[in-house]
């Protein structure tokens, strides 16, 4: 599943610059066949002239923040904010009772869990601050 979505980011990316790449130059090579082939007479020509020059122009301002600036990513939830904030104040996040990974602990708890966590880290002074220490005192609790 993992290649999937990789591969169809990958498509995604190939094809948006060319689609881009399409539109905007698209235009301008046609303004270059119409301007070898002698003056510009009808009005097909001037209107094609036309919209040869403004296509780039208004198109290339569309795609340009589609094309170069980087997707934003979806805001954390509160829980994953509150994750990242026990990470941040615990000293230290390894040895954790029964071997379970931080990610399985702190993925099984929900808001309430992960507040509590977050305030009895803080009732310890820093440099004391593991985050094991704290999950034995919940669970003796």
């Amino acid at each position: 599943m993992k290649f999937v979505t990789w591969y169809l980011q990958e498509c995604k990316y190939r094809y948006k610059r060319s689609v881009a790449v399409i539109v905007v130059f698209g235009p301008l090579i046609t303004l270059i066949a119409i301007a070898e082939e002698g003056p510009i007479d009808s009005l097909a020509k001037w209107l094609l002239v036309v919209a040869a020059v403004l296509m780039p122009v208004s198109f290339g301002k569309w795609f340009w923040p589609w094309l170069w600036m980087e997707e934003k990513a979806s805001p954390l939830t509160a829980e994953q904010l509150l994750q990242q904030r026990i990470v941040e104040v615990a000293d230290s996040v390894d040895a954790l009772p029964d071997g379970t990974s931080l990610n399985e602990i702190l993925g099984s708890m929900d808001e309430k869990q992960l507040r509590k966590v977050l305030h009895l880290l803080h009732q310890v002074r820093p440099g004391n601050r593991h985050l094991r220490d704290v999950l034995m005192r919940i669970h003796d609790v």
